[in-house]
């Protein structure tokens, strides 16, 4: 894509039907559900955690660039911590907030779908032994939007409400992990 746009082709993408049930937590963008996962030693994949990103006040739902998100249950896609900014002390969504409101009885549409998807989608790429993808949930059914194999631990973490370290390390592999990840980056 890069190439394309840098040789002055133009790039056109289709608009994105979002559910309405996910329009109705915050209509600006599209937004989407974090599924972490990891590999197995039998190389199956494990759902790790699933998060709800959603827009506050930019048209994107980036946990970074200020969105709120929220940890869901991986069996039943439903919110189960209160929703958080990145950084909590920062900035606080008030708990009796339209979004935070609606949040309570909300269930993420396709639920079942969106968990067979991202499996599908991890045994098609066990190298990447980690990874956060990130699904948009359409009128119709779930659609992968893309994967991350850097995904953010913080992003997790704050979810949560709680650190997680101990739950990393004792991963298998973990240390093959950090290891690669600390040579992406240069560090010894």
């Amino acid at each position: 894509m890069g190439e394309a746009v840098a040789s002055g082709e133009t790039l056109v993408e289709e608009f994105f039907d979002q559910h309405p049930d996910m329009a109705s937590l915050a209509p600006e963008c599209v937004n989407t559900v974090r599924v972490i996962t990891r590999q197995d030693q039998r190389g199956g994949t494990v759902i790790v955690a699933t998060i709800l990103r959603l827009w506050a006040g930019e048209p994107i739902d980036n946990f970074d660039a200020g969105g709120v998100s929220v940890a869901l249950g991986p069996d039943s896609g439903r919110p189960t911590n209160r929703p958080v900014f990145k950084n909590p002390f920062d900035r606080e969504l008030a708990s009796d907030s339209r979004l935070a409101v609606r949040l309570k009885s909300f269930v993420v549409p396709y639920w079942d779908g969106v968990l067979e998807l991202v499996s599908r989608a991890s045994r098609m790429c066990p190298a990447l032994g980690t990874a956060g993808w990130d699904v948009a949930i359409g009128r119709y059914g779930p659609e992968l939007i893309e994967v991350n194999d850097n995904w953010d631990k913080t992003h997790w973490q704050v979810s949560e409400g709680r650190g997680l370290a101990g739950d990393f390390v004792s991963w298998p592999h973990a240390r093959d992990l950090a290891n690669r990840h600390q040579r992406r980056l240069g560090i010894r």
